[in-house]
């Protein structure tokens, strides 16, 4: 019988994020970001390359990202700041590419796509994410 109520593993933790949770979240979403800005520049010039590309790749680096973060933290609620602290710290964008979103987004073809890519990236990242979780960063004692 374990009568050590106060110690939790962290699969079981189920209460609030604490501060090292946090600071875990934080590092590797600004590690997430900082990957995607150096994709975003490498592939802003070519317009095409930017709208289709893009985002698979920057789905296939985000993933293991995640994956870390998701792992070590194991609580509700960590993938809405994922997603909310990118997409409330977005700059604007130029007439040409919100052109081109617009013409992705009339035209079916185009965006289905898009999704596609990057559902293929979201999903290749992941098993990528999971292999280098499994090989490095559990045998390293990163994360349970």
């Amino acid at each position: 019988m374990n009568t050590d109520t106060d110690r939790t593993s962290p699969a079981q933790s189920t209460s609030g994020l604490d501060i090292k949770d946090i600071m875990t979240a934080a590092a590797m979403l600004v590690l997430s970001m900082g990957c995607n800005s150096i994709i975003a520049m490498i592939a802003l010039p070519l317009p095409i390359v930017y709208l289709y590309l893009a985002a698979p790749i920057e789905m296939f680096v985000g993933a293991t990202f995640y994956l870390v973060a998701a792992n070590r933290i194991n609580k509700h609620g960590l993938l809405f700041v994922w997603v909310a602290v990118p997409t409330a710290s977005a700059g604007g964008f130029s007439e040409q590419l919100l052109d081109m979103f617009r013409d992705i987004s009339t035209n079916p073809w185009l965006l289905i796509l898009a999704c596609g890519l990057s559902m293929i990236g979201g999903f290749l990242g992941v098993l990528f994410g999971q292999k280098l979780l499994r090989r490095h960063f559990r045998k390293a004692g990163v994360v349970g």
